[in-house]
């Protein structure tokens, strides 16, 4: 469909799974607007993944922005198949600063550094398993382009069609 100079296309909104049904039923789009493309997941789950990396040729798939899956959730989401299908360039992640969840996983962030490229510094925070919880850890000159809302607060990501650029607006 278009909206604009873009093109939009739903990649899955009705993928059936039993331990986590709403969350593997989010609406994934993605979004080409010229030469840029990007992949809106919600809280996508691997399942989710698999049908997409299923139906779609990763060639097609390869884009510069990828809203992370599930918050970049260890065990939901944001799986190897799918983070080596769509190569994202500057992965974006959501996720709230306290959190008993462990979001975004250090694992999964570390898994899309070899499709990022170095830039400008910014800040990130991980977690990792640790008894009984999870050990957060905050790198306040982060150099990967992968982008967290954690700490980072707003991400905003332009286009004009060639190209991107983006910002961040940091908490208050």
């Amino acid at each position: 469909m278009k909206c604009g100079g873009a093109l939009v296309w739903i990649l899955t909104a009705t993928v059936e799974e039993n331990s986590s049904r709403k969350t593997a039923m989010s609406i994934v789009l993605m979004i080409r607007y010229g030469d840029f493309e990007a992949v809106l997941t919600g809280d996508a789950t691997r399942d989710t993944e698999t049908v997409i990396v299923g139906r779609h040729l990763s060639d097609w798939l390869d884009v510069d922005v990828l809203k992370i899956c599930h918050h970049g959730s260890l065990a939901t989401s944001t799986g190897v198949a799918g983070v080596g299908a769509v190569k994202p360039r500057a992965p974006v992640v959501s996720a709230a600063y306290i959190n008993r969840f462990g979001h975004p996983r250090k694992e999964v962030i570390e898994r899309l550094d070899d499709h990022t490229v170095e830039t400008d510094p910014h800040m990130m925070r991980t977690a990792t398993a640790s008894q009984p919880d999870y050990t957060f850890e905050n790198v306040g000159d982060y150099r990967e382009s992968i982008y967290s809302t954690v700490l980072s607060g707003n991400i905003i990501v332009t286009s004009r069609g060639s190209g991107y650029s983006i910002t961040t607006q940091p908490h208050e």
